[in-house]
């Protein structure tokens, strides 16, 4: 690990303001030709300043460190090396850190992404929404308590309650619907995604539109793009559907 961690700080290496300043053109002559010198000594060097290039100078934030990443990612051990090992170990190790940069910036954007466009589902219909919480609790059905469990964001036991409502009636569109959203809020995508795929195509379902926009909502989530643009593309052209605009923002910003 004691490579990785060489890169900034250390004697003779880069440090981050050196590093930053380099990056926003703000070292002078003598000061960039430092840099540049040691860049073409270290390739493991050149290969992080590359990424960071490509990055922009923010990206040092996001990065205390680069064994910080090589614990999450790779799990990396680097050991003393010698001699041409030591230099293609260090190129291997640069080419996984920037790719675990990459990744870990391509996960934030879709976490912000989804975090940005999701909202809670205001459903007219059901009972404990349109009618409040303060009906005896014997007139209430296993569905209405169970939404209203998923309105105080207990989302496990939501899920609970309402996969027992699906146990007594399979077909209950209301329930699996909200089992999608709950999964979905419970960081649980796959499972959201199952639910709300049931639900794609059925034109005659009162759940087909907001399912459609949840689906793609989970497939941000999991970082399948393709995937969520497709969805995405089918809403934008509906013209029936309430998500019409939002899906076509949700584009703009994949």
């Amino acid at each position: 690990m004691g490579l990785l961690k060489n890169i900034f700080g250390k004697k003779g290496n880069l440090g981050k303001k050196q590093v930053a300043d380099y990056l926003k053109g703000n070292l002078d002559n003598e000061e960039r030709r430092v840099v540049e010198h040691h860049l073409s000594e270290c390739p493991l060097s050149s290969d992080a300043m590359e990424g960071f290039e490509e990055f922009g100078p923010e990206a040092l934030d996001d990065v205390p460190s680069f064994s910080e990443f090589s614990k999450r990612r790779t799990g990396a051990k680097v050991r003393s090396l010698s001699g041409t090992v030591n230099r293609v170990a260090a190129m291997l190790i640069g080419v996984g850190i920037l790719t675990s940069i990459f990744i870990y910036k391509a996960e934030n954007k879709t976490e912000r992404l989804y975090a940005s466009y999701f909202s809670g589902f205001n459903d007219p219909d059901a009972f404990v929404m349109r009618s409040g919480t303060d009906i005896p609790d014997k007139e209430k059905s296993a569905l209405d308590k169970a939404i209203l469990v998923y309105q105080k964001d207990d989302f496990p036991t939501a899920i609970l309650r309402l996969k027992s409502v699906l146990g007594d009636e399979p077909s209950n569109e209301r329930a699996s619907f909200y089992l999608g959203l709950a999964y979905l809020q419970n960081h649980n995508p796959e499972m959201a995604l199952e639910q709300f795929s049931s639900f794609i195509g059925k034109e005659d379902s009162g759940f087909s539109k907001e399912a459609e926009w949840y689906a793609a909502l989970s497939q941000v989530k999991l970082g399948n793009k393709n995937e969520a643009k497709d969805l995405l593309e089918k809403i934008k052209k509906d013209p029936n559907s309430y998500y019409r605009k939002r899906a076509e923002s949700l584009l703009s910003d994949l």
